[in-house]
């Protein structure tokens, strides 16, 4: 019996790994480096394409700005408005709302499809993602974004750097 024990206690220890948080807070830049050109989509490029001001926030792992796990998930107003117009005031509003939502910032016009935006945002121990959107026009619908990306290595505990 006592070696079935200790076996047991064995696998377990071997199972679970221990995630590790990054200390303190960071500022990081986050930065959408257009690549929408007519040499890479050659076929039915607008002649107008661009994208609208670059938005970005930190928060805690509770918030997810979208997801495409499962089929996906509804859009808020916010994002829908983002998506659809550029305009990132209703997105903005909700995230100065949003209690998960640590630090927010957006860019300040549009940009052409292969220039780039770079805004800055804090994160610290409990707010550690950061989620980024942004339309690319002229299309009513389209947008890039990134989704919860954890900015923090918890495998050392240190803040990532790229």
């Amino acid at each position: 019996m006592q070696k079935a024990i200790t076996l047991i206690a064995l696998l377990g220890l071997a199972g679970f790994s221990h995630a590790v948080d990054c200390t303190g807070s960071r500022d990081f830049s986050v930065t959408l480096q257009g690549q929408w050109t007519s040499a890479n989509h050659p076929l039915g490029y607008p002649s107008n394409a661009h994208f609208s001001p670059l938005n970005a926030a930190t928060h805690k792992m509770e918030y997810s700005l979208f997801s495409t796990a499962d089929g996906g998930s509804t859009a808020s107003a916010g994002l829908e408005e983002v998506a659809e117009t550029g305009n990132p005031a209703i997105l903005e509003s909700e995230w100065d709302a949003n209690m998960y939502v640590y630090s927010n910032a957006h860019g300040s016009a549009p940009f052409d499809g292969d220039m780039s935006q770079t805004v800055n945002v804090t994160a610290n121990q409990i707010n550690a993602y950061v989620s980024v959107a942004s339309m690319l026009a002229p299309s009513p619908d389209w947008f890039t974004g990134v989704s919860s990306y954890d900015l923090c290595d918890r495998t050392t505990g240190q803040w990532k750097t790229s």
